[in-house]
């Protein structure tokens, strides 16, 4: 596969302007995590969370996890 068929698959991974459809989930939800969920909700993104102790919500997070539900989050 030449570098060319590459990037040609890796950008028909999320087809343009379909980002709201798409979930995301946001390891480690700190301050550069709590930015990037609130980043990735204003695109219409589905945000879920994974911390240590995931009984604490953040605003642009539907749902947390705690790290061992990890491959729950993931497709």
């Amino acid at each position: 596969m030449t570098n060319d068929e590459r990037y040609s698959r890796q950008r028909d991974i999320v087809p343009p302007g379909r980002v709201a459809e798409c979930k995301a989930t946001v390891i480690g939800v700190g301050a550069i995590g709590k930015r990037t969920a609130e980043v990735a909700e204003a695109f219409g993104m589905r945000v879920l969370g994974v911390r240590r102790h995931p009984e604490e919500q953040e605003p642009h997070v539907a749902a947390m996890y705690a790290p061992d539900r990890l491959l729950e989050t993931l497709p």
